[in-house]
């Protein structure tokens, strides 16, 4: 800016008094401002910080000091060539070097970890927010950036992109109040450098939104842009041309060191703009007053120099002691209010020191505009925001700034990623995939897919939630929400706040929302229900997923009344919680899951493991269901803060229903209620936790000596997507490297050979309301008996093409090569489980492959016993060739075989085969049996088959004795149906419901009872 005349300095002088303008040359540290003590205090130890001292204590963590000491080294020899230089020179050559932190990237692109951070970083004076809990806690994970100095280019200010938080005008024109623009006889004045906030795409949607009314208040139709508007000025202050500028916090006016004006002058000719940009903010604080209690504090920093010699002052607003006489400022329309611009430090360039010093403040004010104003502006147009744009109800990742960029994905169930991890990931599962067939896929288990569905609900979107839907949608949705969540539930739920939500989502994706903050308020808390669930995809690849559904305490309202629930029933009323979760102990139990085994994780995909992590209520002395409890209060401080109990699945398939209701074709969801991401993860890089959730001992994972697992499950057959094939074997150990087809024959005819299969579905259930209760979760007992070892069969002759007879596998699910003994026989016919939503095996047709591999066992193990008994000396048990004890010897069997057969085992044939008698005894060839109601015995479909037991080898002799007996079958079947008799006409169509058609019928829950 010019300089003034005498004349215009005296007008000035006159006008800074009637606005109350002070300009105070020292403030004792007694009179500080409350609101902005912290930053006074930074201020004057960055002041006194010395050259020579400054990296004296630097680490290998903190290489930007080293950098900064040489600017300030190259400002320093600057100077001392510019003396007697006029203004221009002097801005030309100093400005750049001394404000060029508010330009630069302060994130690796790479990494993404930090490549400077400031001396003294920035903190809020309510220490015991949210936000400043929030603000601390992003500052004690920064690290700094390692990648070689090579990748970045090479400048001294690592400027690897563009700043695009803050923007910056040179000589801009601020126009000014008529009232004082008509005493100054100017109607605008020029500082020489301004800097304030870019128009980023939040801050664009919430001042284009239309402001909230309260009671009293007329909707005027304008927009917060609008409402923000100095009264006498119908239009910004600031040109809108180019790139916008708003809220501007920094001003600068420069001269040079021959210059006429003192610093006195100097100060009179920037004492109005300060006043205008403390203004705009105190603007935020007046238009919040009926909406909340929470205040911005203004602030605006002044640079000042004459050449070589610089100053630093802050600006901020007081009231004045009360007086009797109440002053109103025609301009900003604030009552006794008093603008001081203080002088907080005074140094020149010419000395390293003062270089030092003055690069340390501007990385200082860099790093509080960046963590502190710039949150508290967007928190204040939040809270202004009425939330009719939806845009405005949206917190968008600012994909320009790149330090705020959100890293996640568009959407946890397709889309793409171009992460390292990623390719890695798909590179290396490309060499299953690309193996896939009909008859059975290979994967390898480490490869897990984690998903982040969540239903973030507040008064802000609430509405928009409600109105995307029909009403039959809307009533049955919020009716399920508010049961589910009411104190009845006996599970509770959570109350969390936005920074611990953030944190679960950044713990299961890696996805960070720390630079976003939510269209709710930062201290707003959230009725939260967290499950955790594990399945197998259609395309048989592992996935979890973390379900929340966060409603907002200022939104329960909404969605209670929406339900169709009476006013006065309990279930709408607010959910049971007794204080806020916290965030360690959430996200350690997360942490049980992310960092699971290999092994662990998978068995938990095929039992569809489903979980809810809730409050730990007794910790607090209390039982849902009994009430208060007699539990020390010691005892209670040592239990868990949360806990994890078994789920029904309900709310993953309430949330994922949500999704599916507003995806529209590849276009993923942008509501301001769904947040969505995923990662793809390799868990044998993972280190496994050592307090891993155990498994009970019916549900370990089944695998060979090899870590090869069989798993059999069914898929939705209007699924496009899925693998058609019905069978899978999973490799759990060693790295993820496809085997020659050589040894994968070996290691699958092993696994088919000493193990039974693992039996699940890949039918997760459908994207419906009506669905949610459909599918079943947390399954036991799915290990059983393979009854159709013959897709295994199919699939290995796949593998390797033909192979001698000698190569084939000669049984199914026998332990007879690990094994001295055969005691494992009377656990061979455990009861078995099925998907009642898929058509079961033909019954007579399992029967008959469980009775021949069982039979077959039992038979081998008597065959080793004879063999071991023909030895001198040698007492085995005839059962399970096993030794017998001297106390024995007048029986056949061992102590161990005769206790387990103490009582009658079902079913009966394998009682009667195990103590050596005929399978069928009371079943003759002119039996009726044919027609009894009792249509999966055993008897009834396998005592006539004349060839029962005939011998076999191996399992391809096997398969030709089942298409045999599947034949017999059949024959029978037709055979029976033309002797029918009228009298047996009901009877008939009773058995033609069950008797299962391999090829037409689908079988009913009925059809569930187990084949023994």
């Amino acid at each position: 800016m010019p300089s003034v005349s005498p004349e215009t300095l005296e007008r000035l002088e006159r006008l800074c008094k009637t606005h109350r303008i002070e300009f105070i040359s020292v403030l004792p540290r007694s009179q500080w401002p409350s609101s902005h003590t912290t930053i006074f205090a930074d201020v004057a130890e960055l002041g006194d910080t010395k050259f020579d001292q400054y990296t004296a204590n630097a680490g290998d963590d903190e290489p930007w000091k080293a950098a900064t000491k040489t600017q300030a080294g190259l400002l320093v020899e600057k100077v001392r060539r510019l003396r007697q230089r006029n203004e221009s020179t002097w801005r030309l050559h100093c400005e750049p070097l001394v404000f060029a932190r508010l330009e630069a990237e302060v994130v690796c692109k790479d990494c993404r970890k930090r490549l400077w951070r400031s001396a003294i970083e920035a903190s809020r004076a309510e220490s015991s927010s949210t936000a400043a809990r929030r603000l601390q806690g992003r500052q004690r994970v920064r690290e700094p950036c390692r990648c070689p100095r090579a990748s970045r280019p090479q400048d001294l200010l690592e400027a690897v992109g563009l700043n695009r938080i803050f923007g910056h005008r040179e000589d801009e024109p601020l126009r000014l109040d008529p009232d004082l623009a008509k005493s100054l006889k100017q109607d605008s004045q020029r500082p020489d450098a301004i800097f304030g906030l870019r128009q980023t795409r939040n801050i664009e949607n919430l001042l284009n939104d239309t402001p909230k009314q309260w009671d009293g208040d007329e909707d005027t139709g304008k927009q917060l842009h609008e409402l923000l508007l100095p009264p006498s000025l119908p239009h910004q202050s600031l040109s809108k041309k180019g790139d916008e500028l708003l809220f501007p916090f920094l001003a600068l006016e420069a001269k040079s060191g021959s210059s006429d004006s003192d610093w006195h002058a100097i100060n009179m000719q920037t004492a109005f703009p300060i006043k205008a940009f403390l203004d705009m903010q105190n603007r935020l604080n007046l238009a919040m007053a009926q909406l909340s209690t929470w205040r911005l504090s203004p602030l605006v920093w002044f640079f000042s120099n004459r050449g070589e010699d610089w100053r630093v002052s802050m600006a901020y607003m007081e009231n004045e002691p009360p007086s009797k006489k109440r002053r109103r400022d025609p301009v900003s329309n604030t009552i006794n209010m008093v603008y001081r611009i203080v002088d907080v430090w005074r140094g020149s360039l010419s000395t390293y020191d003062g270089a030092i010093q003055l690069l340390l403040l501007v990385d200082y004010v860099f790093d509080w505009a960046r963590d502190v104003y710039r949150e508290n502006v967007l928190k204040a147009l939040r809270i202004l925001a009425s939330g009719e744009n939806d845009a405005a109800s949206t917190a968008y990742s600012d994909t320009n700034i790149f330090s705020l960029r959100q890293f996640e994905t568009s959407t946890p169930l397709s889309g793409h990623d171009e992460s390292e991890e990623y390719q890695s990931y798909i590179s290396l599962q490309n060499q299953f995939t690309s193996f896939d067939q009909p008859f059975g896929v290979v994967r390898h288990a480490t490869f897990i897919e984690s998903r982040y569905f969540c239903l973030l609900v507040t008064a802000d979107n609430v509405q928009t939630l409600l109105q995307s839907m029909t009403q039959t949608q809307k009533k049955e949705l919020c009716w399920l929400i508010s049961s589910s969540k009411s104190h009845h539930d006996p599970f509770g739920c959570n109350l969390l706040d936005l920074s611990t939500l953030n944190a679960m989502e950044e713990h299961w994706t890696g996805t960070s929302r720390i630079a976003l903050t939510s269209v709710a308020t930062e201290e707003e808390r959230f009725y939260s229900v967290v499950s955790c669930t594990y399945y197998l995809s259609e395309r048989w690849h592992q996935v979890r997923e973390l379900h929340v559904i966060a409603i907002s305490q200022s939104a329960w309202a909404a969605i209670a009344s929406e339900s169709g629930l009476r006013g006065n029933s309990s279930r709408t009323g607010k959910p049971f919680t007794w204080d806020l979760t916290d965030r360690d102990s959430i996200i350690k139990e997360l942490r049980a899951y992310t960092t699971a085994s290999t092994r662990q994780s998978l068995r938990w995909a095929i039992n569809r493991k489903a979980t809810k992590i809730r409050p730990n209520f007794t910790r607090f002395g209390w039982d849902l269901y009994s009430g208060p409890l007699q539990v020390p209060r010691l005892m209670c401080k040592e239990m868990p803060r949360t806990i994890t109990v078994s789920d029904n699945g309900k709310f993953r398939n309430m949330v994922h229903y949500i999704y599916s209701s507003f995806k529209k074709g590849n276009l993923e969801p942008q509501e301001p209620f769904i947040r969505l991401s995923k990662r793809f993860v390799q868990q044998h890089k993972v280190e496994s936790h050592p307090e891993q959730i155990p498994l009970r001992p019916e549900n370990s994972l089944w695998e060979t000596n090899d870590g090869y697992v069989l798993v059999q499950g069914e898929a939705n057959i209007r699924d496009p997507a899925r693998s058609r094939s019905l069978i899978c074997v999973y490799i759990v150990g060693g790295d993820p490297v496809m085997p020659p087809p050589e040894e994968l024959y070996d290691k699958v005819k092993r696994a088919l050979e000493t193990r039974h299969v693992h039996v699940t579905t890949r039918n997760n259930g459908r994207s419906s309301l009506a669905a949610i209760r459909a599918v079943s979760w947390n399954w036991y007992g799915t290990y059983r008996v393979c009854t159709d070892p013959f897709k295994y069969l199919e699939f290995l002759l796949k593998i390797n093409g033909p192979v001698s007879l000698s190569d084939l596998p000669i049984t199914s699910g026998s332990l007879r090569h690990s094994r001295t003994t055969g005691s494992y026989l009377f656990d061979r016919t455990s009861p078995t489980w099925h998907d009642i939503r898929f058509r079961l095996e033909t019954t007579a047709r399992a029967m008959f492959v469980v009775y021949k591999l069982v039979s077959s066992e039992v038979s081998y193990w008597r065959e080793v016993a004879k063999a071991r008994s023909s030895s001198p000396g040698v007492r085995c048990c005839e059962l399970c060739a096993g030794p017998r004890t001297g106390m024995e010897q007048d029986v056949a069997l061992c102590g161990s075989c005769t206790t387990r057969l103490e009582k009658p085992l079902k079913p009966t044939w394998f009682d009667n085969i195990l103590r050596g008698k005929t399978p069928f005894p009371n079943v003759g060839e002119d039996s009726d049996v044919d027609v009894e109601l009792d249509y999966v015995g055993w008897a009834k479909h396998l005592a006539h088959y004349p060839r029962l037991d005939e011998p076999w080898e191996n399992i391809l002799e096997l398969q030709i004795q089942w298409k045999e007996f599947c034949e017999w079958e059949n024959g029978r079947f037709e055979a029976w149906r033309g002797q029918k008799d009228e009298r047996l006409e009901g009877q008939e169509r009773r058995v033609r419901k069950r008797w299962k058609d391999d090829e037409e019928e689908v079988w009913g829950p009925e059809t569930r009872a187990s084949f023994y």
